[in-house]
């Protein structure tokens, strides 16, 4: 009897096809896999890459003990100092496995400038639009290519100085602020400073503004922030896994996701039906001239509103804090209120306020709002430095690679910003030859760099200036330390419990 090694080969195909389908597969991936392997070496030795320090694990297939170490740490509120010490003693740039995917991370300020503009043709952002499209969309946040400059472009009128310089709407949601903070009693500044940027981030972005700040509990309005809040919680844990998010089950999310979108859309399609709104400057008025797809311009208010609400409120809340537990910075700070005598600002005002700036930068620094980003390799792609016994080497990115960026460590690294690195001292900011570059980029950088930036400082700066000019004395009322709570920004667990007096 002939065994299956001596029938001719074409014999054995047609007796045996699935095992020599098999057999064809494995082999076609086996010469795939060889090739590769020579592509690699081959780009390696031309742009002189050699490999960073990797995290420690036992096996690097699926990375059982990064999956581990960063459910501990998430579970210990503490994923950003985590990653501030491997920064500094693993070595700022490295490479993880997790959930079966291979990670980079880099808190080198030299590659992020590569990877945000140097080198921004290599890098994508194709590694975020899994969790970011189900709440937000397309718009700004998620689009690449000729659509997202599209998108820029409609945009950024929104944010010329002459809009920057409308500073009314502004005035009108700061004294509901001041209205809801009681005289020398504790308040927790956080959620009215979420509502003051909700609110005037609506009535700049859809001519109308929600009125949660003075809305009850059970109002549509309220319904809608709480909405927004989740979301942004759970878009967060779900970016936190990966390939893997999209098979998170979470119906609250999904509830919270259909919500925000009905909200927004009853607006959208009333602007479509009967025109933009008369009177202020409105974004959504000016898109509709432009776009008339509601589910694109959903899509860009979402992404808007994100930066407009949470980013600002985020920031203030922080420079709250850190206010009420130095005092003397505080003092430095009504000073210069002081000397504007009572006047209410106006933008120019505002952009000669040196230490007023230095004070907000200092925050955007200690607590970034977003503090962490990501982008994709397009194709194999190099940083400039971390590989080798040195550091110094390029690195090789193989093409897919995700790339982490964690912005609270390259904010905090000493050899940057001093042995001081972990204080709140707004007084570096003030040093003439300090420049710190490409380690400050509490607003990301290079072409996607945040089109409302100036928007949110000239927002914040004016908000803490009318606070001061009302308030004359600061104290913390809560005594527990800082923990992170990481949902679409960066807060404090524990809210931002103070007690101000009226001057």
């Amino acid at each position: 009897m002939l065994s299956y090694s001596s029938l001719p080969p074409m014999q054995a195909i047609r007796q045996h096809p699935i095992l020599a389908l098999l057999g064809l597969i494995l082999a076609v991936q086996l010469v795939r896999s060889v090739l590769r392997r020579r592509e690699i070496r081959r780009f390696k030795r031309t742009h002189a890459c050699e490999e960073p320090p990797a995290f420690p694990q036992r096996e690097y297939i699926f990375g059982y003990d990064a999956w581990k170490a960063l459910t501990t740490e998430r579970a210990e509120r503490r994923i950003l100092p985590a990653a501030l010490r491997r920064s500094q003693t693993l070595g700022r740039t490295n490479s993880i496995v997790f959930m079966g995917q291979k990670y980079m991370v880099t808190s080198d300020e030299e590659n992020i400038r590569a990877a945000y503009s140097v080198q921004a043709a290599d890098y994508g952002i194709d590694c975020r639009l899994s969790y970011m499209k189900p709440l937000l969309g397309e718009g700004i946040f998620t689009l690449e290519g000729p659509k997202w400059q599209h998108s820029r472009a409609m945009i950024r009128p929104a944010f010329t100085r002459a809009q920057l310089s409308e500073l009314s709407a502004i005035e009108t949601h700061v004294q509901h602020l001041i209205n809801c903070i009681p005289d020398g009693s504790t308040v927790d500044m956080l959620p009215l400073l979420f509502n003051m940027a909700l609110d005037n981030g609506t009535e700049f972005l859809l001519g109308t503004s929600v009125g949660v700040q003075n809305s009850p509990r059970d109002s549509e309005a309220w319904r809608f922030s709480e909405a927004w809040d989740y979301a942004g919680e759970a878009m967060q844990r779900q970016s936190e896994l990966g390939m893997w998010g999209a098979l998170m089950w979470d119906p609250k999310y999904n509830a919270s996701i259909k919500m925000v979108h009905r909200f927004i859309d009853s607006l959208v399609a009333d602007t479509l039906r009967h025109g933009p709104k008369p009177g202020r400057y409105n974004l959504l008025g000016e898109l509709v001239r432009d776009l008339q797809d509601p589910l694109r311009l959903r899509g860009e208010l979402l992404c808007v509103l994100l930066a407009a609400r949470d980013t600002t409120s985020t920031f203030l809340s922080t420079t709250f804090y850190n206010l009420a537990r130095h005092p003397e910075v505080w003092r430095k700070l009504q000073e210069e209120v002081d000397a504007l005598q009572g006047q209410i600002p106006d933008y120019e005002i505002l952009k000669n306020m040196k230490y007023m700036k230095a004070v907000l930068n200092e925050s955007l620094r200690l607590v970034p709002p977003v503090p962490r980003n990501i982008r994709v390799a397009r194709h194999d792609a190099t940083l400039p430095r971390g590989g080798g016994p040195d550091r110094k080497s390029p690195v090789f990115v193989p093409k897919g690679t995700t790339i982490v960026f964690p912005i609270y460590a390259t904010h905090r690294e000493p050899t940057i910003w001093g042995s001081d690195s972990e204080e709140f001292k707004p007084e570096r900011w003030l040093e003439e030859k300090f420049r710190p570059n490409w380690a400050f980029i509490p607003f990301g950088g290079g072409h996607r760099i945040c089109v409302g930036q100036q928007n949110a400082l000239t927002v914040a700066t004016y908000a803490l200036t009318r606070l001061l000019q009302t308030f004359g004395q600061i104290e913390a009322r809560d005594s527990m330390p800082w923990e992170e709570n990481l949902s679409a920004v960066q807060t404090n667990l524990h809210g931002c419990k103070i007690a101000m007096w009226r001057k």
